[in-house]
């Protein structure tokens, strides 16, 4: 993402700090000091999923948020350095350590199955809570 705030962020900055385009509603809902709606019309809106980025645009850091995808049946979940992901023609989840693979070269999965199982549960929740229903 590129942002030009001069008031705030500092002309050639970068960080690291994993974001999602989920993060863009509560951040500018932060920026304009609104709330997110409960209903809409009589009906439960769903809770936001991302998180504000305005801590990192600050130039300081925010806990990195688990997150989560689901698009053309891609699917995968992050959780700090951690992403597993479901690799369709094997139809199997993958384990990546971010920290020192980020092109995801290295399956983990075979020696880390409890991690994969934990992993892959949380994104089964967040899929329920997302409404998504098929791999």
């Amino acid at each position: 993402m590129i942002v030009r705030w001069p008031a705030n962020v500092a002309a050639g900055t970068l960080t690291r700090q994993p974001g999602h385009v989920v993060d863009l509603m509560p951040t500018f809902l932060e920026l304009a000091k609104g709330n997110y709606p409960e209903t809409r019309e009589g009906h439960d809106v769903p809770p936001m999923e991302g998180h504000s980025l305005i801590p990192i645009l600050e130039g300081g850091r925010r806990e990195a948020p688990a997150m989560g995808w689901a698009l053309f049946h891609n699917y995968a979940w992050r959780e700090g350095d951690r992403k597993i992901v479901f690799n369709r023609s094997r139809q199997e989840w993958e384990l990546y350590d971010l920290s020192g693979d980020r092109a995801e070269t290295r399956n983990l999965a075979p020696q880390n199955p409890t991690e994969v199982k934990r992993l892959v549960t949380a994104w089964w929740e967040w899929a329920e809570r997302c409404g998504i229903t098929k791999m």
